[in-house]
């Protein structure tokens, strides 16, 4: 049941947002907008990212052998899921899963994955995705 292929880590200091010091006190930048590569609708920001087992982005291999690199993001208020949750080949055991859709085009972005323990998360495929 359990389809993992591989978790692949990237360093954290990859994914802090740009800082600027200003007067000895750092200065964040506003969250940046993920956004679909096909129709640029907005799909979450970038501080929605977060981590699932440790990793912020991981490899999956699908049970048609399609692999798939996806970032973790606790919102993604640009997708709509679709689809009866299952738990059937889900990566994440525990967790069902819907398809996650541009609400704007209706591109497959990635997948919305839900328990009855923890709270929801969207696994979206970064090559779907621009500005990330």
């Amino acid at each position: 049941m359990n389809n993992i292929l591989t978790f692949d880590s990237i360093g954290d200091d990859l994914l802090k947002e740009p800082s600027h010091k200003v007067s000895g006190k750092v200065k964040m930048d506003p969250p940046m907008r993920v956004r679909c590569a096909i129709c640029r609708n907005r799909i979450a920001k970038s501080d929605a990212r977060m981590s699932v087992s440790g990793k912020h982005e991981a490899s999956f291999t699908n049970p048609f052998g399609f692999r798939f690199r996806i970032a973790f993001f606790q919102q993604a208020p640009g997708c709509k899921l679709t689809g009866k949750p299952t738990v059937e080949n889900s990566w994440f055991s525990g967790y069902a899963w819907q398809i996650a859709l541009c609400a704007l085009c209706r591109t497959h972005l990635g997948w919305g994955f839900q328990s009855n323990d923890d709270n929801p998360f969207f696994g979206l495929i970064i090559k779907r995705l621009s500005d990330i």
